[in-house]
Order: C-alpha cells, then structure tokens, then sequence
C-alpha cells in the first residue's frame, strides 16, 4: 500500500516538475509571430497585407495598422509576405519561442497602365483577358469538391459625426469553421463569439453560413437580386472591360480591369477585377452596385474579396470585407457605418463529408460565448487596431457606470415595443384584453430535451393561461423528434392569409383590428416528426391533439386611438371534445441555423415551400364529438423574374368532408392593421370570408428602382423610390354543409373576390403606401389606400 501512494506521489511531483522545468528551460509548444507590414519606400504602414505559412494553409492579414498576428506549431517555417501591389517577401521563423516581434518591409511593384475602352475595339486586351477567363473558369470549378477552412470576422459599427477617437458604436467578433460541397452543401459553425458590452445578449449572428460568393458563378443572389457576376458567360451582354494597369503577387503578373455596368436598370457589379495572368483564375475584386442594385438606406456600398493560390493551383478568398453608409430615415438616428472584415485560413480541398455534416447552415455552439480568454488573445488572425481596442474599453466602461435610473427610464420606454413583438410576455387582442405572462426554456445538460414553459393572465378574459411542451431528439441532427404537449388557453382559428403565431395587438390598438376568431382550448397533444433528407429540405409528421373546445366572446372595446368601428364579433364555435389525427408533409429550400439549440430558418432569396396536411377526426376510431377530415395544400415562392426584380407567389387550397366545425373552417383572413403584408389582401376591411372549401392565390411583381431607371427621365431617375404591382383571388364557399351557430357571422365568396393595385415604398421612416382596386362585386371597400412599412 505504501509503495503505491509513493508511486501516486511521485507520478505527481515529477509531472508538476516537468511543467515547470519546460517553463524554465523555454521550450514550447507553440509561438505567435507578431509584427507590422511596411511600405520600404516611405514607411508607411501597409494595412491587411497577407501574411501566409507556406505548406500549411495557414494565413494571416494585417489590420489597418499594417499589424498582424499569427500562431505557429513548433517548427520551423517560411512566412510569406504579400500585398497585390507589392513585391513579396518571405522569412525563416523558428517555431520555438512563446513570441516573436519581425517587422517587414515590402517594396513597391505597380506597373501603370493607359485605360481602354473595350467596346471600342474588337478583342482589345481587356476583353481578351475576361474571356479567357470566362473559357477557364468551368475547369476550376470541376478540380473544386469540396473544401473547409477557419475563418475569423469582425464587423464594426461607427458613428459618422463623431470623430474618430471615439466614432466605434459597437464591435463583434467570431471565430468560425466552415464546410462546403458541391453542389450547393455548407455549413459554418461558429466556436467563439464576443462583443462589446452594448451588445451583450442581443444575439448579434456575423457569419457566411459556410459558402463563400463565387464569382465563377454566372449569377450571384445578394439580398433579393440576382446579380450577373463579373465572369459570366454573357458578362460582355452586361459589362464594358477596361485594363487599367499590371500588378504582381508573389512574382505573378495580376491583370486589373475596370467592371463598368452597361445597363442602369438592371442590378449589376460597379468596380474592379483581378485576374491572374496565364491561369485567368479570379485573383480579387474590389466592387460596388450601380442604382438598381442599391440596398435601401445603403450608401457607398463596397464588397471586396482577396485570393491567394493554394493546393492545386486554386485560388481561395482569403480576406472578405464589406462596408457601407447607413442612412436611417428617422429623425434623432445618426448616420452611421458598418466595416465587416474576415480573414479566412487553413483550407483543406476535396474532403468526403458524411450528408449529417451539412445538418445546418449556421450553428453557434452553445459554449461559444464562454470561451477562455487565451483564445482570443491568440486566435483572431486581424489584431484589433489601437482605436478598437480603445473603442472596446471606452463602450464597456460607458455601460458598467451607468445610472440605475437611466436603464430604469430605458427599459420603460422600450418595454410596449419589446412586449409587442414578444407576445409569450404581452399581448392584446379583443378577446383576452391585455395578457400578460412569462415563458422559460430550462437548460439541461442533455441537449436532445427541450422543454418551453409558459403562462399567464389574460385581464379582459380574465382567464389564467399555461402552455408546457417538452421535446426530444431520438436522433441525432433532427433525424427524429418526438414532442409532448399540455395547454390551457386561448387559440384562434387556422388562417389562410396571416401568420399561425401572428401578433394583433398593434392593429388592435390602433385601429380595433383583429384578423382572428378565437375559442379556448384545454387538453393535450404528441407529435412524431422526421427529416427523412439532408438539411431539413423533407418532413414528415404525425400529429396526435385531445382538447376540449369551448367559444369564447368578445372582452373588451379598448383601443388607444378613437374609430367609428367597433371590433368585430368573435363568432362562437361548436363546443365539445376534439381527438383528431394530423398528417404532415413540409418540403422547402431554405436552410436551418441552430443558435444554442434553438432552431430557426435562415431568411433566403430565392425559396421555395410547399406544405400538405390532412387531419382526420372519427367517433369510429375514439370517442370524439366531430366527425370530419380537412385537407390543406399551400405553396410560397419567390425569385427574381427575367430580370424584372422580385417575384412572389402565394397558393393555398382547402377542402373537407363530413361536418366541419366552425374552429376548422378555412378563413381567408382580412390580414387587417397597420402593418401589412404585400401578400395580404386590402381591399377587405373588416371582413373575413369562411367556408369547408377554398382556394387563393397572390402574385406581387417588386420592381425595386428599375421602373424610375427604365424611364430614362432625369427627373424620376433620381428618384430614390422603389415600385411594386400585386394581384390576388380567391374563393370560399359552404358545400353540403349543415348550418352551425354562428354560421350567420360567415360570409362566402362564391364567385371569386379579385383585387390588384400598387405600391410605393423608399418613403421617408421606412413607409411604403399600397393603393389597391376590388374588381369584383362584394361589399368590402371598393378602393384601399393603405400605408405599411418597408422598402
């Protein structure tokens, strides 16, 4: 026994002394290289350089201080230096020191260049180099698989009227890691993530989600346009070429050509590209946006990219930013700027990745905000400059001292717009009054369980409410999800046009409008569900509910603001016990991103969803009070449209058998309120149109500015407005169907209700102002002019 508390000892004395005689002695297990990037002519400082560890796919840039940071292995290692207007140079490092200071002078390699017009002369330089480009780029595409690399991002916001010194409003960083594979697979996952403390718990996400912009491409999809990229195989249709001079990296001659948009109407690329001489692979680019692909309230946009070769000869972006003005159109909002800079590193190509590995676009590991210090003090490969790190410990002291009465003031005066978009917390409608409550989501350490537990007190009602729902995930990714549920509270009824989880309580009281029909509903339900194809594109469920159904009445008239209309009457349902058996099937091609293990779509252009349900309720299979089966199909899609802008397209149609009750009824919803939807119909007032059966559809053709730039007009070219055109139909009625209470509140649309109209948005404080036209013969508003919010 005592031999072996020896052995225990001395295992432990002898490791603590090993520890320190490594301290002692100075060997290490790793180094930082750290230094400043010089012009060797004048001495000024070069900033985001490239700094690269040949062999390893390791790199580095330096920040607008010309400063950088790198991490070595031990070892011995060549560190390139290189800048597109430089001539590189290169050193020995050793591995072997904890921290290394090695300045570097570059000199100078900028060949000048007389510009030319392409169009001017057939197959002049500049247009000879593009379509060499254009020839090669199917070949680089083909050698690429698939590939990974580290990435880390910082994005800065600045106030424009404040001087420099203390002009930093917020900062964010990341650190990433990323996947991709053909055709269209990613997946980035974010392991470290911190802010400055104005941001705390705002859940600021800065990521790629994976894929890097390709300008091999012929088209890219920024925002809501798709842009025909500078080497598409029509590029020449679109874009005039100018050779504007020669640069050299690493002792490669780098061809620099002016993009020039042809067409102003059309959304295209404004700037400059890099090509590399004999390989014609895309070595950077540096562009902007001509008028018709402006981003509202964006100035003085720029998104450039920088590559460098790495296995194979492929060139890889390894520095992104993208910066612009921000100009609110609110009073007392000052003009501000956002600078995103990343630097990307150790690529790794043409890996085999398992179709589980792509399970999210996006997912933030849940220990990303606690990650140990030392992290950041090696990790980000682009030191923060003197002004962010003062900028971090001005704003973080700012927040520590303020005053409690102050946050007080704060968290009163944001607390009816918080509560308004968190309905879990508040919300109003006719039938509840105010509500007010509360929700958690325990954590636990098993993160396959997920448990939501909610209540509250509706005061107009006056009814307590509760809703607990605990879900897990037998497999692994959302493979297969199994859910339990018990509520006692207030619902409404399944609408065609708004949102299942939609919030009235602004239209309610502004203007007593409420598109929903409401009962309470008190019982249980289970749920089976499971992606049965990579990234969630599939999904199939089965849905169990047992509730008992009781109508409810109107509560209250409250309204902040005095109208000559009253709400309208919530109309009673069939009372009674409903078990009822729901099929499901969702296809769509948005991705999913998981944020701590809450999973949310990524909003995308263009998308498509289609969804089909079938819900079946039968005394002959369990006892139960209704007897009927309900069909739903529905189908949204969006993408741009010969070159017109944003198309968008809503379809839904219903059918049942048997004796549907009044709460399954299919209602094509007024959508009624102050802030609308383009894909609502407004020409309804205060009315809702019901039956066992339906159909709808709604086609909105977003112009953006390209009707103010097709004119041609000075006048309206100028214009910072943007146009839109709508339509829709739909149609209800009542077939074989026994008249219920509460039918007379009902109103059919056997013959179809049509409406179009236009809108105008870009107006000041975000408005936009829909003017809309019934063409058919029902009582609802002949004409609508209706002002919502957007672009």
């Amino acid at each position: 026994m005592s031999d072996f508390n020896n052995l225990c000892l001395f295992g432990k004395t002898g490791l603590w002394f090993f520890i320190i005689s490594m301290m002692v002695i100075g060997i290490s297990f790793g180094a930082v290289i750290q230094g400043t990037v010089f012009d060797q002519q004048t001495g000024a400082v070069i900033p985001y350089a490239t700094v690269r560890v040949e062999g390893t796919g390791k790199s580095a840039l330096s920040n607008a201080e010309g400063k950088y940071r790198i991490k070595l292995d031990t070892g011995q290692y060549v560190v390139r230096f290189s800048h597109i207007a430089y001539y590189s140079d290169s050193v020995v490092i050793a591995g072997d020191k904890n921290l290394s200071n090695i300045d570097i002078r570059l000199r100078p390699a900028v060949q000048l260049l007389k510009g030319m017009k392409v169009y001017t002369r057939a197959y002049d330089p500049a247009q000879r180099i593009i379509l060499e480009a254009i020839a090669h780029k199917d070949s680089l595409l083909n050698r690429l698989r698939s590939y990974s690399f580290e990435s880390y991002t910082k994005m800065v916001i600045r106030d424009r009227k404040k001087p420099d010194s203390i002009n930093i409003l917020a900062i964010t960083e990341t650190q990433s890691i990323s996947n991709w594979e053909k055709p269209h697979k990613q997946k980035e996952t974010i392991i470290a993530r911190r802010e400055s403390a104005n941001l705390e718990g705002a859940e600021v996400l800065v990521a790629f989600g994976g894929e890097l912009l390709d300008f091999n491409r012929n088209r890219l999809d920024l925002g809501e346009n798709s842009m025909v990229s500078p080497t598409a195989t029509d590029a020449l249709d679109y874009y005039n070429y100018y050779l504007i001079d020669t640069v050299y990296l690493d002792k490669r001659a780098i061809f620099r050509l002016e993009v020039e948009p042809k067409k102003e109407a059309v959304p295209l690329f404004a700037g400059t590209i890099d090509i590399v001489d004999s390989s014609f692979d895309v070595a950077g680019v540096d562009l902007g946006f001509n008028k018709a692909g402006e981003i509202p309230f964006l100035k003085n946009t720029r998104y450039s990219q920088k590559c460098a070769p790495f296995g194979n000869d492929i060139w890889m972006p390894i520095e992104i930013r993208l910066a612009a003005d921000i100009n609110f159109p609110f009073p007392g909002l000052p003009p501000l700027n956002f600078d995103v800079a990343a630097a990307l590193l150790n690529y790794t190509f043409n890996l085999d990745y398992p179709d589980e590995a792509f399970d999210y676009a996006i997912e933030v590991d849940k220990n990303a905000d606690k990650v140990d210090s030392s992290v950041w003090a090696t990790g980000p490969s682009i030191p923060l400059t003197t002004q962010e790190l003062e900028g971090y410990r001005r704003i973080d002291s700012t927040v520590k001292h303020i005053p409690v009465y102050k946050k007080a003031m704060r968290a009163v005066l944001a607390a009816p717009l918080v509560m308004s978009f968190a309905q879990d917390f508040f919300h109003f409608n006719r039938v509840e009054g105010a509500y007010l409550g509360g929700a958690v989501k325990p954590a636990f350490f098993n993160s396959k369980l997920q448990l939501r537990l909610k209540s509250g007190w509706a005061f107009g009602g006056k009814y307590w409410q509760h809703d607990y729902t605990a879900q897990y995930d037998f497999m692994k990714k959302r493979g297969l999800r199994v859910s339990f549920g018990f509520h006692d509270l207030i619902t409404h009824r399944p609408t065609v046009i708004s949102s299942l989880n939609g919030n009235p309580t602004i239209p309610s009281l502004f203007d007593r409008a409420d598109p929903y029909e409401y009962y309470l509903e008190k019982g249980f339900m289970a749920k089976l569900e499971s992606s049965i194809l990579p990234e969630h594109r599939l999904t199939l469920g089965v849905t169990y509910r047992d509730y008992d159904q009781y109508a409810v009445i109107n509560a209250t008239n409250y309204a902040f603001v005095k109208t000559s209309h009253d709400y309208r009457i919530n109309p009673p349902i069939t009372d009674g016990k409903l078990r009822s058996l729901t099929y499901s099937v969702t296809w769509e091609t948005r991705n999913w991103m998981k944020i701590k293990g809450r999973e949310e779509t990524i909003p995308a252009y263009p998308y498509t969803r289609f969804s089909f349900n079938m819900e079946m309720a039968s005394p002959d299979l369990i006892k139960n009070d209704f007897n009927f089966r309900r069909y739903q199909v529905g189908f949204n899609h969006q993408r741009e449209f010969l070159g017109l802008g944003k198309t968008s397209l809503f379809l839904s149609a219903g059918i049942s058998d048997k004796e549907l009750p009044p709460q399954r009824y299919f209602t094509v919803d007024c959508s009624e309120g102050i802030l609308y939807e383009a894909l609502a119909f407004k020409t309804m007032g205060h009315v809702n149109f019901a039956g066992n059966r339906m159909a709808a559809g709604y086609l909105e053709q977003d112009f953006g500015r390209r009707f103010f730039l097709w004119t041609g007009l000075p006048p309206f070219k100028s214009l910072p407005l943007t146009l839109s055109a709508y339509g829709g139909i739909f149609w209800t009625e009542f077939r074989n169907h026994a008249f219920r209470p509460g039918d007379e509140y009902m109103i059919e649309a056997r013959s179809p209700y049509r409406e179009i109209g236009f809108a105008i948005g870009g107006l000041p404080l975000l408005l936009k102002t829909y003017f809309t036209w019934q063409l058919s013969n029902y009582q609802s508003n002949k004409f609508s002019f209706v002002v919502g919010m957007g672009f």
